[in-house]
């Protein structure tokens, strides 16, 4: 493991071949990584939400809000 984020009952970890895994408290969808997920460079564990920062610069968001892609703004 290279990074871990934990929030309200559940816990995420950066896998250093980029992957993602979650484990504890499921109650919005907050530990269902998406399948497929892979070039992670970094993670965050919100309070109903996880996030992950993917080497392209997409961001991939799942939990209370559903599954979310979006581009993070231009520098």
């Amino acid at each position: 493991m290279v990074a871990v984020s934990t929030n309200s009952g559940y816990c995420l970890a950066l896998k250093a071949n980029g992957t993602v895994v979650a484990w504890g408290t499921n109650d919005y969808g907050q530990t269902a990584v998406p399948a497929g997920l892979n070039g992670v460079v970094a993670i965050s564990a919100g309070l109903l939400h996880a996030a992950a920062l993917k080497s392209d610069g997409t961001v991939v968001a799942w939990g209370i809000t559903g599954s979310t892609r979006w581009r993070s703004p231009q520098d």
